[in-house]
């Protein structure tokens, strides 16, 4: 891995540390975490049905 690859991976997760931390005393902040994430969580979810016998 590029050393610019695992920077930005770092940098995304601090980012991603202070939004959880954020989120835990203010409930307005879990918005944030729930538009960035929402999308890749529902797709996962919805393989994850869509492969479960009925």
């Amino acid at each position: 891995m590029s050393k610019k690859i695992v920077e930005n991976i770092g940098t995304k997760a601090l980012e991603d540390t202070a939004l959880v931390l954020a989120a835990q005393k203010d409930r307005r902040a879990f918005s944030q975490l729930y538009e960035k994430y929402y999308q890749q969580i529902f797709l996962f979810v919805y393989k994850r049905m869509e492969s479960e016998p009925s």
